[in-house]
């Protein structure tokens, strides 16, 4: 989640409107944290912000790798993306 927050942008548009919502995006890393597919899994009702949640993901490419240790040649996550102006 740190790695991806280093990535996020907040839309302007959004954060002029006071839009805020958190957006789930389920994806599937490879063991080198390259992401192999990804989509909204749940929206938060705002589309600019649950499009820079999609984009998020392949902008902050690669992820962190898979643990060698887990032993798995893929892993699938759903992440919350958080946008809020507190």
């Amino acid at each position: 989640m740190a790695h991806l927050g280093k990535h996020k942008r907040y839309p302007m548009a959004s954060r002029q409107r006071r839009q805020q919502g958190t957006a789930w995006v389920r994806l599937t890393l490879d063991r080198q944290g390259r992401v192999v597919s990804h989509h909204l899994e749940r929206g938060c009702g705002v589309e600019a912000l649950d499009r820079e949640a999609t984009e998020l993901v392949i902008r902050a490419q690669p992820l962190p790798a898979i643990p060698a240790e887990m032993g798995l040649e893929q892993m699938e996550l759903v992440l919350p993306v958080e946008f809020s102006l507190r």
